[in-house]
């Protein structure tokens, strides 16, 4: 009886969440990814979803996307080692609504769809492509911006890759100056708000959400799904 109380107060709860606008937060924690939903409406609060959380590992989160419409969840992440060229990196996207892992791109897989552009052809001498900056152009095309480890003295370019995450296919794939992040900065927003990690909690427009957990790590993604 006392299970099916708290069942219906937190469905109580979600409802008037979702009456009232509602935004999915994706979050990293002691190297797990978590979500909760955030009102849309000031006082910003939140209700940490009871679902399972995505495992880091010893992998290194550098990177997190939520497409617009919340299906899908881009990660990218690393292994810094060394020496460097030990190093490993990955780009995984998780479909939210079946909870789980659809595609886990490793190096010599993005090398393999960079191919579809002779600029972006990598050879060997690159030993990491590292996924760190993630964005939704829509509903189920990803843009990663890879930067390349290579032996070589020279600092190579940046690359930008289009993913359809429905298919796994390519896009398209082109270079861009290192650090330059007009194109991920320039996709679509997916809220209207702004947030921010400081001293390991989460502020919206400047003002900390309310029963969030503390000790949170930068990396963040938000997706609105209310009115």
């Amino acid at each position: 009886m006392k299970n099916s109380a708290i069942q219906f107060s937190v469905a109580l709860c979600l409802c008037f969440l979702l009456s009232c606008g509602t935004t999915r937060i994706y979050y990293l924690k002691n190297k797990t990814v978590n979500s909760a939903l955030m009102s849309n409406r000031q006082p910003f609060r939140a209700n940490v979803l009871n679902e399972p959380a995505i495992q880091m590992g010893n992998w290194r989160l550098d990177a997190l996307s939520v497409s617009p419409d919340g299906r899908y969840l881009a990660l990218g992440s690393s292994q810094i080692k060394s020496p460097l060229n030990d190093s490993k990196s990955k780009l995984e996207i998780y479909d939210v609504n079946l909870k789980q892992m659809k595609y886990t791109f490793y190096t010599n897989d993005l090398k393999q769809k960079f191919r579809i552009n002779n600029d972006t052809d990598y050879g060997s001498i690159f030993y990491m492509l590292h996924p760190y900056k993630l964005g939704f152009r829509d509903g189920k095309t990803l843009v990663i911006q890879v930067q390349p480890y290579a032996d070589a003295e020279s600092i190579p370019m940046d690359a930008l890759l289009e993913i359809d995450v429905v298919s796994g296919a390519a896009l398209s794939a082109k270079l861009v100056d290192r650090g330059d992040f007009t194109v991920i900065n320039s996709l679509p927003s997916k809220t209207n708000n702004t947030f921010e990690i400081r001293d390991g909690k989460m502020f919206v427009d400047g003002n900390q959400l309310t029963d969030m957990p503390t000790g949170l790590s930068s990396p963040h993604d938000e997706v609105k799904i209310g009115n």
